[in-house]
């Protein structure tokens, strides 16, 4: 009889914990993503070593934004790259960054933060006129940034998105909501 109770208390723990790590691959896949920064091209709003989750739901339902912070790969370079970076760029928008500045269909780009002046427009010197799918992306070190100003990065298609950043882990002194 003891045997029985130890072999079905044992059973339930192994299907206890089959169950939990399937739903935490399945949440990890399609939901949210833990991310450790590397590098320095969001500071002063993200810094090497901090741990971000992005979520992977919002954007199935509705359109990337203005100013939302994103993680995108690429395989410009013939290897697998990510980069977290911010939009500034929407498809069908013409961008230009003229006298440190980003502009935005002709007009200057009202920022919400105060970012550094730009130094190199790079790709964005001549007016770049975005596709209905694809986006502009900027770091916030507006000038330690390989971002759509440099042709590893370049212009971002809608699919090269894996979600968004929405809460930072760490450091636990900045744990919380980031813009």
């Amino acid at each position: 009889m003891q045997s029985q109770v130890k072999q079905m208390l044992h059973s339930r723990i192994v299907r206890f914990f089959a169950i939990l790590i399937i739903v935490v691959v399945l949440l990890h896949c399609f939901v949210f993503e833990l991310i450790q920064v590397d590098g320095s091209s969001m500071e002063n709003t993200l810094f090497s070593g901090d741990f971000i989750c992005i979520e992977k739901i919002s954007y199935r339902t509705e359109h990337p934004k203005r100013n939302d912070i994103v993680v995108v790969n690429t395989k410009k370079t013939g290897r697998k790259q990510q980069y977290i970076k911010r939009i500034i760029g929407m498809p069908g928008e013409s961008i230009k960054i003229k006298k440190g500045f980003v502009y935005v269909n002709g007009k200057k780009l009202k920022e919400i933060k105060n970012f550094d002046v730009i130094e190199d427009g790079g790709m964005a010197r001549n007016t770049i006129s975005l596709g209905e799918d694809e986006y502009f992306l900027l770091g916030d070190n507006r000038n330690n940034s390989k971002d759509s100003r440099n042709v590893e990065l370049g212009i971002v298609k809608r699919k090269q998105i894996r979600g968004k950043l929405c809460f930072r882990f760490f450091p636990l002194g900045k744990l919380g909501k980031v813009m």
